[in-house]
């Protein structure tokens, strides 16, 4: 969504980017040979983003364990292990993008690595990207039409997963 779609919808909003904060989840697979060990916690208590022997955390970086990452048939890193990354609340477009590029120096240890061979992700890997406008809802902008539509292709395409009925009927209850 622009700017400009939210200033002509909502004209009383003078910097619509600046009201605006962006979180992102990504699960991917790390090279434990390149990156070395990256402390993290779980869903309740995940841990700023620092790796084993550093002394400085991120401020805007934390990583949490994820078991639903699946890096055991990995044979491109020689100590693969899984990581769910998570910033926090990121406010505006420009200092979401100064996040991005601190994620990226963190993991190739300022660039003496090709973020390729650090991080990679499978089918198993998946990326969350929130977005918040204050006070603004997203049902007020498009109404709940479009969000239906989303949500019955997401259960259309969930058919077609490789996995048990169990766990399909667990993701629609969720």
């Amino acid at each position: 969504m622009t700017n400009k779609v939210i200033e002509f919808m909502f004209p009383e909003r003078k910097q619509p980017d600046k009201n605006m904060k962006i979180g992102i989840e990504i699960e991917g697979i790390y090279n434990q040979e390149i990156v070395g060990r990256i402390q993290k916690g779980y869903h309740k208590d995940p841990k700023n983003f620092v790796v084993e022997g550093d002394t400085t955390a991120s401020e805007v970086w934390m990583a949490e364990s994820d078991a639903s990452v699946k890096c055991s048939s990995d044979r491109e890193f020689i100590h693969p292990d899984s990581v769910e990354i998570i910033s926090k609340p990121i406010k505006g477009k420009k200092k979401f993008f100064e996040g991005l590029d601190e994620l990226k120096q963190l993991l190739t240890k300022g660039k003496n690595h090709e973020l390729h061979k650090v991080l990679k992700f499978n089918k198993s890997c998946g990326c969350h990207i929130h977005f918040s406008f204050d006070d603004l809802k997203l049902n007020k902008i498009c109404g709940y039409q479009p969000l239906e539509k989303i949500r019955k292709y997401f259960f259309k395409e969930l058919l077609k997963l490789e996995i048990s009925s169990e766990a399909k009927i667990a993701i629609k209850k969720h």
